[in-house]
């Protein structure tokens, strides 16, 4: 049969290919142009198909084109039909999704192994270690307890050593606390040393084959500031306040700064060293009037938190200046702002009128007050026997009754204690000739010593 192949391949090539012992005998044939046609899987074929090829030497196999390569019959309809099918837009649309398919389950099967298959098993899971802390602040010098769990996936790990250490806060150096053994569930525990500072606690687990180290947890301490006197309750605004205490260990060697609390907000006002025996005496001056809240706060340090004492509320008196409030009833009274007597001068003055005998005014004390002051005279433009006499009550009590003349004014104070409305009334004294007697009282710098603005 050899020698017949020869003699049909010299005389036609078609007759070499559809010969029973042709060399590539059922994978190859002649297309309509005399070309052999190479049969190649459908992937081959989408994928020229994809690039956008219609290679007519090209036939598919496996599919509803190609014919039964046992039938004589059907071999010249397959070829063309093959031919015609790779033309057809339609068909190599179809192709191109059956090719994507394809090539997508073959990247799915190279990078997911199939469940079972050879040389694979599953991931195992790498051992987890965990700290929890009893408690996250205690008080100085106290202790807590510290607990690590050690698991491997869902399983607690029995028996292993794990090491728990510490390090004060803002350092960087571990050292450790102590070694621990594991029980049934995983866990094991340790009691701390006695923290003054805040410190951090950790595990390390190194096994046989794995090792593990757990994230860091803080155990801070409350500082303490305790008042244990406070030299004046009751104070006037420019006089000094002093607060003496003692603070926890851990702010020995700090600074304790004296706060007073002004409209909402802290502020400082003094500051003084704690000794080495943690003792402190801090001082500063009072500001504002009314029931002020004061206390004495030590800033943070390095692993150190701020502590505050407890404050204190302070009866602060202030003088306040009647030039500045709103008489609730006058009569030839004015402000005089600033007045000169006997060469002296008197801010926010209060007085009569020069054309009048009579002046008179009252002010709501509202039984806030305890005193009131002023410089009572003429001023030192008046006529050379001027004098004015000052009348002075409370609540209809009579306090006071005094004159004073030109060039000898008088200083006033009067206890005001307990009364809700002041009274002032002055009297001009009058004579012959007329220019010897000008003059009108004056209220030089008038003011009530109150808690809080009256």
């Amino acid at each position: 049969s050899s020698s017949r192949t020869r003699d049909c391949a010299r005389s036609s090539p078609r007759c070499a290919a559809d010969s029973p012992g042709a060399e590539g005998s059922g994978t190859s044939r002649l297309g309509h142009s005399g070309e052999p046609i190479r049969s190649v899987s459908l992937h081959e074929l989408a994928l020229r198909g994809l690039r956008g090829g219609s290679d007519t030497s090209v036939r598919p196999t496996h599919s509803r084109f190609a014919t039964s390569s046992g039938s004589e019959r059907g071999q010249g309809q397959g070829d063309a039909m093959s031919h015609d099918a790779v033309k057809d837009p339609k068909v190599r649309v179809r192709v191109r999704r059956q090719a994507l398919l394809a090539i997508t389950g073959m990247l799915l099967a190279l990078l997911v192994p199939a469940a079972g298959a050879t040389g694979t098993s599953p991931q195992k899971s790498s051992v987890r270690l965990t700290v929890s802390v009893a408690s996250s602040k205690i008080k100085p010098n106290a202790r807590t307890k510290v607990t690590v769990k050690l698991t491997s996936g869902k399983k607690a790990v029995k028996n292993a050593k794990v090491t728990v250490q510490q390090r004060v806060q803002g350092t960087k150096k571990w050292k450790t606390l102590g070694t621990v053994k594991t029980d049934r569930r995983g866990k094991a525990s340790i009691k701390t040393k006695k923290q003054t500072k805040n410190v951090q606690y950790r595990a390390t687990y190194s096994g046989k084959k794995k090792k593990a180290t757990s994230s860091a947890k803080l155990v801070r301490v409350k500082q303490s500031v305790t008042l244990t006197r406070v030299l004046a309750t009751t104070v006037t605004v420019g006089d000094a306040i002093t607060f003496v205490g003692k603070t926890s260990p851990a702010l020995a060697g700090g600074t304790a700064e004296l706060q007073a609390k002004i409209d909402g907000n802290w502020f400082a006002i003094g500051s003084a060293r704690i000794a080495g025996n943690r003792t402190f005496s801090v001082s500063g001056k009072a500001t504002v009037g009314g029931q002020v809240a004061y206390r004495v706060q030590v800033k943070a340090g390095r692993a150190v938190d701020s502590a505050n004492s407890v404050s204190r509320l302070l009866n602060v008196y202030a003088w306040y200046y009647l030039h500045d409030y709103r008489a609730v009833t006058w009569s030839n009274f004015y402000f005089r702002d600033t007045v000169t007597m006997a060469g002296r001068d008197y801010i926010k003055t209060l007085g009569s009128g020069r054309s009048g005998v009579h002046s008179s005014a009252e002010y709501n004390l509202s039984y806030r007050c305890t005193k009131f002051a002023s410089t009572v005279g003429v001023p030192d433009s008046s006529g050379r026997l001027a004098e004015a006499r000052f009348f002075v009550s409370v609540d209809d009590l009579s306090l006071l009754d005094t004159s004073a003349g030109l060039a000898a004014p008088k200083d006033i104070e009067v206890d005001v204690s307990g009364g809700f409305r002041l009274y002032m009334r002055t009297e001009r004294k009058t004579g012959s000739p007329s220019s010897d007697y000008e003059s009108f009282a004056a209220w030089g710098s008038a003011r009530v010593l109150c808690l809080g603005a009256p």
